[in-house]
């Protein structure tokens, strides 16, 4: 009996993983040929990969006009037809603003912190660099050492 328990509960939580990815609204704003290809991407890498942790948003918009963006949907452009890992690592990306906007009170904690941190990050305009994720990975990238100068040891 316990193992019959076990079993449905993990057949239930593997199908709550997988229904969340299923739920996944891709709309094309052009119907064109190259979003629509963008759309089957993307359904195919949902499908590979479990990246249920990492959607915070399910409406996504295809625009094989528009630069990549998160708000007010999430939308991806048709650059990255030949590169999976551009495409997901755009979407993720495009996500995790999301996530930043659904903790405003952490994300802006974290901002305070890293201002202090990292007082002359500078990246664009002032207000790119009022964007938390931008900010976050600037301070990052500003703050790592470029390769040549590490010695070997």
């Amino acid at each position: 009996m316990k193992k019959q328990i076990l079993l449905t509960l993990i057949i239930l939580l593997l199908g709550i993983r997988s229904y969340a990815q299923d739920k996944i609204e891709i709309s094309l704003k052009n119907s064109s040929r190259e979003e629509s290809q963008t759309r089957d991407q993307l359904q195919k890498l949902l499908k590979t990969y479990d990246l249920s942790k990492w959607i915070f948003t399910k409406s996504i918009l295809i625009d094989e006009k528009a630069i990549p963006h998160s708000h007010p949907i999430l939308t991806l452009h048709t650059r990255h037809l030949k590169d999976d890992d551009l495409l997901l690592s755009t979407f993720v990306h495009e996500q995790l603003h999301w996530f930043l906007v659904q903790k405003d009170k952490e994300t802006k904690e974290a901002m305070k912190d890293l201002r202090a941190l990292f007082p002359k990050v500078s990246f664009g305009s002032p207000e790119r660099m009022r964007n938390p994720l931008i900010y976050i990975c600037s301070s990052i990238t500003s703050s790592i050492e470029p390769i040549e100068n590490y010695s070997e040891s």
